[in-house]
């Protein structure tokens, strides 16, 4: 019996690992029915619960061994996962920080609860998580994105700069560092640099009109004004259906004293999209400044 327990288990793995988890069930289930006290296997069913989506079965599964190998890291690290998915948020962290208790460089529950962390708002408590992750792993670039998102949580602006500088060597092509940059400096009303940062995805990207936009609406607050409607109308014209784009197109060419296409530009944005306070804003005091006081 131990020789097909053992064949059964490999066998559990290999269509885990396969991504069969309904095939890796039954073979777990097998070896369980006559072996209930196998933790090792009692916790690949827990994590097969766990990938599928059966939080509350798999939560039940990595606390019955949790009981019985109370200083397992992985169990604990993903009964908090599971306790997590089933909105039990106290018992996720009370699971983490009883791994790190345990193990206190164990990387995944540092990262699991700087995220549990993120969640509740609590972001000092996130950035002291990443910052001990980091320690540990000081290239990798996820947990220094994470870092860089909690520090401009708390407008942290230039430590949030410098980890994202960090991330650029490390990762030239970063797109959501370079995003996470302009944002920053857009913060900081240095729009040059937010305009170069965005320009740099732009290099990878070209076609992302989101960021074209995003470039026109820091021309306008530059007042070059000729730049932002050349930007905002190559948003709009790689994004036709951009209600967003077509704002920030009709807001440059109010701006320009060209009202009637700003108007229009205005139409548009509301045509795509017909709830658009903004745009209903600015098409109205675009009627008032150029005369139209019926409309506006």
């Amino acid at each position: 019996m131990m020789n097909d327990s053992h064949a059964l288990v490999a066998q559990g793995i290999s269509l885990h690992q396969r991504g069969d988890y309904v095939g890796a069930e039954n073979c777990y289930r097998s070896v369980l029915a006559h072996q209930p006290d196998d933790w090792n296997v009692v916790y690949l069913l827990a994590t097969c619960f766990l990938q599928v989506g059966r939080f509350v079965e798999s939560r039940e599964l990595f606390e019955q061994v949790v009981a019985a190998c109370p200083k397992s890291p992985d169990a604990l690290n993903n009964l908090g996962l599971a306790c997590q998915a089933t909105g039990d948020f106290a018992s996720a962290q009370n699971a983490f920080d009883t791994a790190l208790m345990y193990y206190p460089k164990f990387d995944q529950a540092l990262f699991n609860l700087g995220k549990l962390y993120e969640n509740k708002s609590a972001w000092e408590d996130a950035e002291r998580c990443y910052g001990r992750a980091i320690k540990i792993h000081p290239n990798d670039t996820t947990l220094l994105l994470r870092m860089m998102q909690v520090l401009t949580q708390q407008q942290k602006w230039e430590t949030a700069v410098t980890i994202g500088q960090m991330i650029l060597r490390i990762e030239p092509q970063s797109i959501d560092a370079l995003l996470s940059l302009a944002f920053i400096y857009a913060k900081q009303n240095r729009h040059e640099d937010a305009i170069a940062a965005y320009r740099t995805v732009l290099s990878f990207k070209p076609d992302f009109a989101e960021i074209h936009g995003s470039i026109a609406t820091l021309y306008e607050k530059l007042g070059r004004i000729d730049e932002a409607i050349f930007s905002a109308e190559i948003a709009v014209k790689f994004k036709p259906d951009y209600a967003e784009g077509f704002n920030t197109l009709g807001t440059a060419l109010k701006a320009d004293g060209r009202f009637d296409e700003a108007i229009a530009a205005f139409d548009r944005a509301l045509e795509l999209q017909p709830n658009y306070p903004l745009a209903e804003f600015n098409r109205g005091t675009t009627y008032l400044v150029s005369g139209r006081f019926t409309e506006g």
